[in-house]
């Protein structure tokens, strides 16, 4: 299970590094397929945000509608999600840097009694700093009712946090993204009217490719029953996503390709009636993913998880897994990659092994765990090679035996 969870993580954070989630109380019948209905230079809708944190404490009141020549930052965030609060930090510097200018705003879809209990607690071990003392900065919010969320994120088409929305002095959206740098300095060229909205809208459009895959597929599970119809209109538009020209690429392209082909994986073994065309799309990525061992090893353990639910046996094949493991393994060990760090490395390696097991190669394996385990042998950092070798020791001695067990082994 430990594994398995390690999968799910290593994926999230390779293809989007963001907190996905649903939208509370809303309805399954949404079009996914429309354009959407709000965009850079749209009228931005008006707030009307239930719970505002601490406002008492300082005098400061609830924003209720947008002022004239005054520019708002909406930051929605969740208390779950690690790279939000991340960023909190920055957003309370920004809003002392621009004072009475910018008005910045952490709206969140929980209770205020969940954003209550994160207030006390502290930014980080080496920051005495609490987030009460953010809250005291610029303004936090809680809106459990989620209206400021499907006001602006459904809207948007966006499925992940953070997410930051810039309203400028005009009262139109001026920007909107999930990089919290691009989203200082769109800030500092907006206050000083020196933004070009007309030319980021054009750079929004590429930039939100990555959310659309996202939140077409969340969309689409948050249905339930899935139609078939609807099912290969995702799959047709996935495709088309992948055949995206590399001159209109956004710069995140790797990990929208990851993202895409990931889900699509997960459409097309739905059915064994698309057995054929998933093995075209698991032969282009496995090609694609030549040179990248993160995005390799991603796609072996999606197929490895995705063979061992039920009734997907039949549409992925057991041959279908093997060459992708086959694939990723010789990405991870060709030697090409110097652009992909040792630990990270490690860490794939380790996960390979694990996925060649659950797979059901108990050879393969055994032989990646000793492999590892020789290599870190040899470590010259006596503390990080007693440490590391103590589990890995473990771990082989545990597929040794599982192996035994199967009557798998060689004589």
């Amino acid at each position: 299970m430990k594994i398995r969870a390690f999968a799910l993580c290593l994926l999230i954070c390779l293809a989007t590094c963001l907190q996905s989630r649903g939208f509370a109380n809303e309805t399954v019948e949404e079009d996914l397929f429309a354009p959407p209905s709000l965009t850079i230079g749209s009228p931005a809708p008006a707030l009307a945000i239930e719970h505002w944190m601490l406002h008492d404490d300082d005098g400061r009141q609830p924003v209720t509608e947008f002022e004239p020549d005054t520019v708002y930052v909406l930051d929605f965030w969740g208390t779950y999600c690690a790279p939000c609060l991340l960023v909190m930090p920055h957003l309370a510097e920004l809003q002392s840097k621009y004072g009475d200018r910018v008005v910045i705003i952490g709206v969140s879809h929980e209770s205020p009694q969940k954003v209550g209990a994160l207030l006390p607690k502290p930014l980080a071990r080496d920051d005495a700093r609490t987030y009460a003392d953010l809250a005291r900065v610029y303004r936090l919010a809680a809106d459990p009712d989620s209206s400021t969320e499907k006001d602006y994120l459904q809207p948007l088409r966006v499925a992940s946090l953070p997410f930051s929305v810039i309203v400028g002095k005009d009262g139109r959206i001026a920007w909107a993204g999930t990089n919290s740098d691009e989203m200082a300095d769109a800030l500092a060229a907006i206050v000083n009217d020196t933004w070009d909205r007309d030319a980021f809208a054009k750079i929004h459009a590429r930039n939100m490719l990555g959310s659309q895959v996202r939140y077409l597929y969340t969309g689409l599970m948050r249905r339930g029953e899935v139609s078939k119809a609807d099912r290969r209109r995702v799959i047709e538009i996935y495709q088309e996503i992948l055949a995206t020209p590399p001159s209109e690429r956004p710069a995140n392209w790797r990990y929208v390709e990851i993202e895409t082909n990931g889900y699509l994986f997960d459409l097309l073994s739905c059915s064994v009636e698309d057995r054929a065309e998933l093995e075209e799309v698991v032969a282009r990525a496995l090609e694609s993913a030549s040179d990248n061992p993160r995005a390799s090893v991603v796609y072996a353990t999606t197929l490895v998880d995705l063979a061992q639910r039920r009734g997907r046996d039949e549409a992925i094949s057991p041959a279908l897994v093997e060459e992708s493991l086959r694939a990723a393994e010789k990405v991870l060990h060709s030697g090409a990659d110097t652009e992909t760090p040792n630990r990270l490395k490690f860490q794939l390696d380790y996960q390979l092994a694990h996925q060649y097991g659950h797979a059901g190669h108990l050879e393969d394996k055994v032989r990646l765990l000793e492999g590892m385990v020789a290599r870190y042998e040899a470590e010259e950092n006596a503390v990080k090679r007693n440490f590391t070798l103590d589990y890995l020791r473990e771990d082989l001695r545990e597929a040794r035996e599982a192996l035994r067990e199967s009557g798998a082994e060689s004589p």
